[in-house]
């Protein structure tokens, strides 16, 4: 899992010898006595603008899941967009950033309370 700092926008991975609880750890790059906040592994463009406060951008990587289908489809959020606002075969139920690059696992549902 990876880790946000609001103070100073670093975005970092604890090594595995540590268990972060983001109820009371502080950034370990700034030191701000600032509490860190986890990102999940499967962050929405929604939750990424909620966290950042910019807007995930039209090129970068998303995986896509089509109501009615089992196969999540990588491309851009841009190529979404324009895709849905064509005539996309299905409504889109899911979008994700594409990192970790393998797309979520089955029955996946975002995380609603970050």
């Amino acid at each position: 899992m990876k880790f946000y700092c609001k103070n100073c926008k670093s975005v970092f991975e604890p090594n595995g010898w540590h268990e972060y609880d983001t109820k009371s750890e502080e950034c370990p790059l700034c030191i701000a006595g600032k509490l860190v906040v986890p990102i999940p592994d499967y962050e929405t463009p929604a939750q990424y603008e909620k966290r950042t406060r910019k807007p995930f951008p039209d090129n970068g990587l998303v995986w896509v899941k089509l109501s009615y289908e089992t196969e999540w489809v990588g491309n851009t959020l841009y190529g979404v967009q324009e895709t849905s606002k064509k005539n996309w075969p299905d409504p889109v139920e899911h979008i994700v950033i594409a990192d970790p690059p393998v797309p979520p696992p089955d029955g996946w549902k975002p995380d609603e309370t970050i």
